[in-house]
């Protein structure tokens, strides 16, 4: 403007050399943020449509796995898996405290020492209990890595007040599944009454799933012998994959110095009819036309023999 212009010219012929210096930092300042928030809005727009894209891929997997189970002759597994899932969350709940918190029981352990040291002790047999239900449903069993100690107490502080008995995910693992038929076996061999197993608390995000139209289901469960609370995660092998590409954009912008949360906070930059736009531009890109018939899969649907369900 007229009248910033005339401003800089006074400031500049201004004897005043801190005065002119404090001015110049000042323009500059403004620069630096005019251009860092038009850097968060481009950004913005370009992690919305990922974010949009994604929703769709996670979306049309899902439907590739409901024709999958049609086309075999489960027509209604879906619904099948729904009351199987609700049937689980129902049973852990009754095996949690009023409030629905989950913890390592007391007489466990008296220290974090402590902790540790029955993880150690009982983290092969932990796994291989579950890792059995899970190959007998077809599935692939990935045992995951004892959480250091150094990150259980990070967690414990930053998480639960130094409560470090509400860390129950130091013996963890997952289980991979490609098709909704074995995903609800070993749905249902987890809640086998008189078995190995004891689900003590049950998150299910398949009948529910995110926002982002990710979907899982996560556990936290204790084997016969040891009353250590353990964490299983039962995943869809292609939403799996979806979700590990989408996360290579997060750590794309990490790398640049940028957060995600940071660069979500310019929302208000972007107008609504470019929010729309991005919607649009999402749900029409050609990569995105359509689902395979089914998962690339020739394993059976019925339970094994010898299995904790065939008998």
């Amino acid at each position: 403007s007229v009248m910033g212009l005339m401003m800089i010219l006074k400031v500049a012929h201004s004897s005043d050399l801190a005065t002119r210096n404090d001015y110049l930092r000042h323009v500059l300042q403004k620069l630096d943020t005019e251009k860092r928030d038009d850097q968060r809005r481009k950004l913005f727009t370009k992690l919305t449509k990922c974010e949009l894209e994604d929703k769709q891929k996670f979306d049309l997997a899902w439907l590739g796995y409901c024709n999958h189970a049609v086309h075999e002759g489960h027509p209604d597994a879906e619904s099948i898996l729904g009351r199987s899932l609700q049937a689980l969350s129902n049973s852990a709940a009754l095996l949690s405290s009023a409030d629905g918190l989950v913890v390592q029981p007391p007489t466990l352990a008296r220290s974090l020492g402590e902790l540790m040291k029955v993880a150690e002790t009982h983290n092969d047999h932990m796994h291989s209990v579950v890792r059995r239900i899970v190959a007998e449903m077809n599935g692939v069993y990935k045992q995951g890595p004892l959480k250091t100690r150094e990150r259980v107490e990070e967690k414990a502080t930053n998480d639960y007040g130094g409560n470090f008995l509400r860390v129950v995910d130091i013996v963890r693992s997952s289980a991979v599944f490609h098709s909704l038929m074995d995903f609800n076996m070993a749905v249902v061999a987890l809640q086998q009454p008189g078995g190995k197993v004891r689900v003590v608390r049950s998150k299910d995000r398949v009948t529910k799933p995110l926002s982002s139209g990710y979907r899982d289901v996560l556990l936290n469960l204790t084997i016969e012998g040891c009353d250590m609370v353990m964490e299983l995660q039962l995943h869809f092998k292609d939403i799996l994959a979806i979700k590990q590409q989408a996360h290579r954009i997060y750590d794309f912008l990490r790398t640049l110095g940028w957060d995600k949360h940071e660069i979500r906070s310019a929302e208000g930059l972007v107008s609504q009819a470019e929010i729309k736009g991005l919607m649009r531009s999402a749900t029409e890109a050609p990569a995105l036309k359509g689902p395979a018939s089914e998962p690339e899969m020739t394993v059976p649907h019925k339970a094994p023999r010898g299995s904790v369900l065939s008998r």
